[in-house]
C-alpha cells in the first residue's frame, strides 16, 4: 500500500492561525488608533504655537526696528485693533501667510462662535470649543498674541467625534483638550 504524500495545512490549522491573527489585531488596533489620533492633536499644537511665536518674535524684532514692519501692516492693523478674538478667515491674508486652509480648520464663523472663542482661558479653568467656535486670534499687548485653531471635520487633524483644537500663547504654552 502506497502513502500518500500530504502537503498543505489542514483546516484546523488555517482556523487557528486566522483565530491568533485576528486576537493580534484586536489587541494592536487601539493603540494604533491613539498615535494618529495623538499625532493629529501635536499638529494643530505646533501650528498653534508656531503662529504664536512667530507673531511675537517678529513684533519684538519690529519694534527694534521702526518703519521696517515684517509682520504685513494690513495684518498687524486688524489683529492689534481690537483685544478681542477675530476669526482668523476675517483678516485677510493671515491664513495664508501660515497655510491655514478652510480644508483644515474651521475659519468662518459668527460673531457667537467668536464669543464661544472668547471663553478660552488656560489659568480660569474649562476650555468651551464647539464645532462651531472659529479658529481665531486675539491680541494682548501684555502677552502678546492668543491663537486657537479648530479642525475643521474635513480637515486631516479632524478626529471623528471629537472637536480638536489647539490653544496657544506666549505664556501658557499649549492648552491640552480634553
Amino acid at each position: 500500500m502506497r502513502k500518500l504524500n500530504k502537503k498543505g495545512f489542514t483546516l484546523i490549522e488555517l482556523l487557528a492561525v486566522i483565530v491568533i491573527l485576528a486576537i493580534i489585531i484586536m489587541l494592536v488596533f487601539p493603540q494604533i488608533t491613539n498615535v494618529m489620533n495623538g499625532s493629529k492633536v501635536s499638529t494643530i499644537h505646533s501650528k498653534a504655537k508656531g503662529l504664536v511665536e512667530w507673531w511675537n518674535t517678529t513684533e519684538q524684532a519690529d519694534a527694534l526696528l521702526p518703519g521696517n514692519w515684517t509682520i504685513p501692516s494690513q495684518i498687524k492693523n486688524e489683529v492689534v485693533s481690537s483685544s478681542t478674538w477675530k476669526c482668523i478667515g476675517e483678516i485677510d491674508g493671515l491664513a495664508e501667510l501660515f497655510d491655514i486652509t478652510k480644508v483644515d480648520y474651521v475659519l468662518g464663523g459668527s460673531s457667537e462662535s467668536t464669543a464661544t472663542s472668547a471663553k478660552l482661558n488656560p489659568t480660569s479653568g474649562p476650555v468651551t470649543v464647539n464645532q462651531n467656535t472659529c479658529s481665531a486670534v486675539r491680541y494682548n499687548s501684555a502677552k502678546g498674541l492668543d491663537v486657537v485653531l479648530v479642525a475643521a471635520t474635513t480637515g486631516k487633524q479632524y478626529i471623528p467625534g471629537k472637536v480638536t483644537y489647539a490653544f496657544s500663547n506666549a505664556q501658557a504654552g499649549n492648552e491640552i483638550p480634553s
